[in-house]
């Protein structure tokens, strides 16, 4: 019963675990890898880092937003249009902005 918007991008390299009830809006980016860029050597042969993604129960991730690598999010989060989410979101937090930053928790 998640429900993912048009145009989502959910790159599970590195693993991405979403939770029941959660409303994903349109162009939301889920991203659990990123490349590698140590100097000296060719980009293309570096490989990726990463991490896995937790999104948790009842959470709501509005347009355009960016999961980076590493992040959990508690159950009944909601993620703002465009947030930038590199850290963490505790239970119930409403998170905005680049980078995401708590704004308020749910009541």
């Amino acid at each position: 019963n998640t429900q993912l918007g048009s145009y989502c991008i959910i790159n599970a390299g590195h693993g991405v675990f979403i939770g029941a009830q959660c409303w994903f809006a349109a162009f939301v980016y889920v991203n659990s890898s990123d490349h590698a860029f140590a100097a000296g050597q060719p980009i293309c042969s570096q490989g990726f880092v990463g991490a896995p993604i937790v999104i948790g129960d009842d959470n709501w991730i509005g347009g355009h937003v960016f999961i980076s690598k590493g992040v959990t999010t508690g159950r009944g989060v909601v993620l703002g249009a465009g947030t930038i989410l590199t850290k963490d979101a505790p239970a119930d937090a409403i998170m905005v902005g680049n980078p995401g930053r708590l704004l308020r928790y749910r009541t």
